[in-house]
């Protein structure tokens, strides 16, 4: 399987023991990988500036900014968060409600499917995938919004 077709909105919808091993693998991996020493280079180099005048905006979604001390209201994570969740049936956007999902590697599976406390559909990482016409983007809008207001006022 391409990297394309396990990133994708049909495999969620077709296998999602399959789709949450491709996603889960990945969340497991970021959640123990510590930010190398080129995030605390930037985020000096922001600390710096006068009034600490900076913003990040990444197409990273593994949360590293974040986890190398970047303020969470200065990123705009312009194709989501692997560690917050939407819901397909009600819509909501939720930090990701696990430490870790489990997986079978020798089945190619993540062996537990996180559910959406409101309404227990299956969630998805709140990722824009490929061919993703699912994709929740509302906390990347707000993020985006609070870029704006920063560059409306600093340019």
């Amino acid at each position: 399987m391409s990297f394309m077709e396990a990133a994708s909105p049909m495999l969620f919808h077709n296998d999602p023991a399959q789709y949450w091993y491709f996603y889960g693998h990945r969340f497991n991996l970021y959640s123990k990988t510590r930010p190398y020493a080129g995030f605390n280079m930037l985020l000096d180099m922001g600390e710096k500036l006068k009034s600490k005048n900076y913003f990040v905006y990444t197409s990273n979604v593994d949360g590293q900014f974040q986890k190398a001390g970047f303020p969470e209201d200065r990123i705009v994570e312009c194709h989501g968060s692997i560690g917050h969740c939407q819901c397909r049936r009600c819509f909501s956007i939720v930090p990701a409600p696990f430490k870790e999902i489990p997986i079978d590697y020798e089945k190619c599976v993540a062996t537990e499917i996180p559910h959406c406390k409101q309404c227990k559909s299956i969630l998805r990482p709140n990722i824009m995938m490929f061919n993703d016409f699912e994709w929740i983007g509302e906390r990347t809008k707000e993020q985006k919004e609070r870029y704006f207001e920063f560059l409306d006022k600093n340019t």
